[in-house]
């Protein structure tokens, strides 16, 4: 969520930058907004996804039922390797 927010106050400069110099093509930064607010969207997702999660694991330890999840750790991981190589790739 943190890195939403970094992302979304620095396309307020990016966009204040612009009207100070003109010269300062913005056509790569035109989405900066959106992509802030979707990682704070993703973000607040997650949280209530691991809380849930926590629970849920928490219960099952009490009732001797616990069973790692593998399936969700994997998609956890390469959904959260996928967004930060995009943004990687943004970057550069």
């Amino acid at each position: 969520m943190t890195l939403g927010v970094a992302i979304n106050r620095f396309a307020l400069f990016l966009m204040e930058m612009h009207q100070v110099v003109p010269t300062v093509r913005d056509l790569a930064n035109r989405h900066v907004e959106k992509l802030g607010i979707g990682l704070v969207i993703l973000g607040i997702v997650m949280l209530v996804g691991s809380t849930w999660h926590y629970l849920h694991v928490g219960r099952t330890i009490d009732d001797e039922s616990y069973r790692p999840s593998i399936k969700v750790m994997v998609g956890t991981a390469i959904a959260i390797g996928l967004i930060g190589g995009s943004t990687l790739i943004w970057l550069f």
